[in-house]
Parts: C-alpha cells; sequence; structure tokens
C-alpha cells in the first residue's frame, strides 16, 4: 500500500505554534489585577497569656490581618501603585507597655512586624474585636505608607494611619469629633489629625490622602509642598478652614 506523502498524525503541532529555539526567551508580562498578599505570619511569645485567648475568640489572625491589608491598600494605593517590596509581615503577641508599633515602612525592609500588646488587649476586653481589628489596621498602614524618605511629620504619618482606621468604621468611642482647640495643630497626629484628613477628603475629593501618600514616595517633606501640589491650598490655610467649617 502507497503511503500518501501529505499525511501528518494528527497529535502533531502545526509548524507556527512550536517554539524557535534560536530565539531568547521573552516572558509574558501579565497585567496585575489584584492587590499583592504579601506572606502573613503569627508569633505568640506565651501561649500561657489570657489575651491569647481573647484574641482568637474574637477574631481570625489570617483573615484579619489580610483583611486589614486590603483596607490599606484599597484606601492609599491602586492596583497599578501598590507597593511591590513587602514580602512578609508577621503579628507578634507579647506583653508590653502600650498598644502597638509596626517595624519597617513600604520605603525600607521587605520584611514587617506588628508588635501587639497583650496587656492592651486585655484592658480592651469589653470591646475586642472592634479594637484588635483597629489597632491592627492602624499598624498595617505603617507597614505600606510612604514617609518621604523619614522627612514626613510624626503626626501626619500618624494621622494617616488613623485616617484609614477611621474610614474602616473602626474608631473607638473616645474619638469625638469636635472643633478642635486654639493650641491643636493639624500634625497633632492620630484622631486630630485623621478627622482633619476625613474633611480635606470631604472637600477636595476621594483620593486626597492616597495622593499624599504617593506624593511621598520619592520627595521629601519640604513646606508642606505636597499639600499645594494635591490641593492647591497650604496645609495652614486647610487648617484655618477645618476649624472654621465647626
Amino acid at each position: 500500500m502507497e503511503r500518501n506523502r501529505n499525511y501528518q498524525p494528527a497529535y502533531l503541532p502545526h509548524p507556527s505554534a512550536v517554539p524557535n529555539p534560536y530565539l531568547p526567551y521573552q516572558p509574558v508580562q501579565k497585567p496585575v489585577t489584584t492587590w499583592l498578599m504579601p506572606r502573613l505570619s503569627l508569633k505568640i511569645d506565651d501561649l500561657s497569656d489570657p489575651a491569647i485567648e481573647i484574641l482568637l475568640t474574637h477574631v481570625k489572625p489570617y483573615e484579619a490581618m489580610r483583611n486589614a491589608v486590603i483596607q490599606v491598600l484599597e484606601s492609599l494605593y491602586t492596583i497599578e501603585t501598590q507597593p511591590r517590596n513587602v514580602a512578609s509581615i508577621t503579628l507578634i503577641l507579647r506583653d508590653f507597655a502600650g498598644a502597638a508599633h509596626a517595624i519597617g515602612n513600604a520605603a525600607n525592609n521587605a520584611d514587617k512586624e506588628i508588635h501587639f500588646s497583650t496587656r492592651h488587649i486585655q484592658a480592651s476586653i469589653s470591646r475586642a474585636q472592634q479594637e484588635i481589628l483597629g489597632v491592627l489596621t492602624h499598624e498595617m498602614v505603617h507597614c505600606f505608607q510612604y514617609d518621604a524618605q523619614g522627612t514626613c511629620p510624626a503626626g501626619l504619618v500618624e494621622g494617616i494611619a488613623d485616617f484609614v482606621r477611621l474610614r474602616s468604621g473602626l474608631n473607638p468611642p473616645h474619638w469625638t469629633h469636635s472643633r478642635p482647640s486654639g493650641s491643636d495643630k493639624w500634625d497633632d497626629g492620630y484622631a486630630k489629625t485623621a478627622w482633619f484628613l476625613d474633611w480635606v477628603e470631604q472637600v477636595h475629593g476621594v483620593g486626597v490622602v492616597r495622593a499624599i501618600n504617593e506624593g511621598m514616595r520619592k520627595s521629601k517633606y519640604e513646606n508642606g509642598q505636597v499639600w499645594r501640589d494635591v490641593t492647591g491650598r497650604s496645609v495652614d490655610d486647610l487648617w484655618v478652614a477645618y476649624k472654621s467649617s465647626f
């Protein structure tokens, strides 16, 4: 029987589908369509600490950390601008005075730590879930935010962290929104600055805080220029207007 010279087995790929071995490999650059999630881990200093049971009863650590990361990224970044150098975040539960603190931000080391005081967790047992999630969200901001290469006023750093907490609906009862006194300053930090930032966004549009954070990514904080770049007004003028709004 004569074989058909034009016959090709059905399983052979078309020549155009076969990679050319003489061409350099070109990786396909896929667009980022979701938030980049760092590796999340938990470290417990003392399992016998009563605060550990309180925390594990009221929150699921991984879920709480993951949600906090997403909340921070949604508040301060877009899919395209999110930091890509945050490799890991470790939540460390241990006994110390105070509430919590974070080590590392978006501009330096890739491995971040959030130290959460078990003493503070015990003291907040009456509203444990809200306080744990609120503090975690605040500290998570510090893992991702920019600080103008270390020149940003500390009050603005803390104010942005509490702004995200405020917008997350996790503000504690003692955060009263009242007219600032004559001695209050916009960069007093924490809740005072958070309420100010909230007002600025209401007046100048959603995304102002995100733009201020982005403006501090590569540039130093020089005479509050970032405020003029983003809002067209100086921060002092904004503060006067804010106090007059009450």
